[in-house]
């Protein structure tokens, strides 16, 4: 999963044509009127600037408030962006955002103050902790407010990649589980001749609920490995300076290491920097990250960076969105579950050297 960092900037990538949500069919002849959203949640997180749409198809008016783990932040800017996408697509339908700073209990108030303003009709949850969100995803159900979610799962059980709150639109993120697996797999085959490999392990923030996921299906899979040997484990909370600064204090323990997993792409950034400026600068670190970004894409090919496993940001909010308008229109969503990490022309779950030249990424994870 690349989770969120701190910092980053808004990208925009493509959508596959697998994902793509055709609202055309939506479309109702007449004036496409562009809503102004006013109001924000009084639980102090970031709210950003509402998105128009006013694309070539007109319905029921869409109030939809998209509520994220933090504004500023790479992955989560892409879903935003790919969510004022579907919205300009679909006409008639606004983007008001919503950041909770990776806070839950301030994600649950902006939910419910956002319930009881009246002002929406739609809202895309990218939830901090899938788990606490789920009492005020209730209320605004109750309330005939459409709910779809991105980014990880809303339900009490994280370990189930599922719907499972009945009523809620539609279910599309990655599944973080795989993507660890998948993560630990390419550190594998990195290490296939190297005995034994040392490998380090960054973590991004272990409270999150994605993180979780991701970090025991790591662990679980390198442990089928018996050449890898986890000889350290760091903490760089998404931010590309914060992992610069661990990985340089686990080098200077530990000038012996071959390879490095993380949970998230910005964390890998600043890993591969440390390296550069170390002893290892020479030496051919296996490094993977998560999250397929342009970042990626480019220390792939420069021989920098191992592989790094998939994720579309820009595909869940688009698609989030779209499939909340719809349901508000009365359409519904062609699927209700989508893992946003798969891709049939890369089943194992990350890119690499052999197949980086058909991935097409959708941010910048630095």
């Amino acid at each position: 999963m690349s989770c969120p960092a701190r910092t980053g900037s808004r990208a925009r990538g493509p959508i596959p044509a697998r994902y793509r949500t055709t609202t055309g069919a939506l479309a109702v002849i007449g004036v496409v009127a562009a809503l102004a959203l006013t109001g924000c949640s009084s639980s102090g997180g970031a709210a950003a600037s509402s998105g128009t749409g006013a694309g070539s198809g007109s319905g029921k008016k869409v109030n939809l408030a998209m509520f994220i783990v933090a504004t500023a932040n790479a992955h989560q800017q892409a879903a935003v962006s790919g969510a004022k996408a579907a919205a300009a697509k679909a006409g008639n339908a606004t983007v008001h955002v919503f950041g909770a700073n990776f806070d839950p209990k301030t994600q649950v108030n902006q939910i419910q103050d956002a319930t009881a303003s009246g002002q929406y009709n739609a809202f895309l949850v990218d939830a901090v902790d899938g788990t606490v969100v789920v009492p005020a995803i209730e209320k605004a159900l109750a309330k005939g407010i459409k709910v779809a979610c991105g980014f990880s799962i809303c339900g009490t059980d994280q370990r189930s990649f599922s719907k499972q709150i009945p009523g809620v639109v539609a279910q599309i993120n990655a599944d973080y589980t795989f993507l660890g697996r998948a993560g630990a797999n390419a550190i594998g085959k990195g290490c296939a001749n190297i005995n034994p490999c040392n490998a380090v392990y960054m973590d991004g923030t272990p409270t999150l609920a994605a993180d979780v996921l991701f970090t025991k299906g790591w662990y679980d899979t390198i442990a089928k490995y018996p050449n890898v040997k986890v000889v350290a484990k760091g903490a760089g909370e998404f931010v590309s300076q914060k992992a610069s600064q661990a990985m340089k204090d686990i080098i200077t323990a530990h000038p012996d290491i071959n390879a490095v997993g993380t949970v998230g792409e910005q964390m890998a950034v600043g890993i591969a920097q440390a390296i550069a400026g170390s002893s290892l600068a020479n030496k051919k670190v296996i490094l993977v990250g998560d999250g397929a970004s342009r970042e990626a894409v480019k220390g792939i090919n420069a021989g920098t960076w191992y592989g790094s496993t998939l994720l579309r940001p820009y595909t869940e909010g688009n698609l989030g969105a779209a499939d909340v308008i719809g349901a508000v229109r009365g359409v519904k969503p062609a699927k209700t579950l989508v893992n946003s990490a798969l891709d049939p022309a890369i089943p194992e779950g990350y890119i690499s050297k052999a197949t980086v030249g058909s991935w097409k990424p959708e941010w910048s994870g630095n």
